[in-house]
């Protein structure tokens, strides 16, 4: 199926596993472990280039499905978790999307194995919750985060972010121009 004939949010997930995670820098795939060695080389692809190489990280991913959520006219929310510590730390950070369809909410995964598919709830405030706690349990197994660390993983709702921005500009850019929601 091509993108373009995609109809609903089940076959957009259906159609994103063809989609590798990882990203391309300098004719080279990064995927699995290369990814975080290698997250300073990586720099947010458009549509098209995740369309066309399929591949991507989180936060291509996120901008694939905001770009189909838009053309199909659906109330959608992006979002971003990171552990707010003031020096750096392997604790993960994540972004995905909730959409709203006939008064219920979805959360729409796919980068995050996981958690990948579509849940529904009946508030925002319970798929927020899901989806923070989903975030907190995978980093107690792999991070090195401790106790104290692990409370400051922060989450901000964020607008779509500028074209072809490096890891350093994606992330400063949250958190400096976009809603802190806990």
């Amino acid at each position: 199926m091509k993108y373009e004939k995609i109809n609903n949010p089940n076959e957009l997930l259906n159609y994103m596993d063809n989609i590798e995670y990882g990203f391309v820098a300098n004719d080279k795939r990064y995927v699995e472990n290369d990814v975080n060695k290698n997250i300073s080389l990586w720099h947010l692809s458009s549509v098209e280039q995740t369309l066309n190489k399929q591949i991507g990280i989180c936060y291509d991913q996120v901008e694939l499905e905001r770009d189909w959520f838009t053309k199909h006219n659906y109330e959608f929310k992006t979002y971003f978790l990171i552990f707010s510590l003031p020096y750096q730390n392997d604790g993960p950070t994540h972004t995905f999307l909730i959409y709203k369809d006939k008064e219920k909410y979805y959360y729409f995964e796919h980068s995050f194995e996981e958690n990948k598919g579509i849940y529904s709830f009946n508030n925002l405030d319970d798929t927020l919750n899901f989806v923070y706690n989903s975030q907190l349990k995978y980093a107690k197994r792999y991070s090195k985060l401790n106790d104290k660390e692990l409370k400051t993983l922060t989450m901000y709702e964020y607008n779509k972010p500028k074209d072809n921005v490096n890891f350093e500009d994606f992330i400063v850019g949250i958190l400096e121009e976009n809603l802190k929601i806990k």
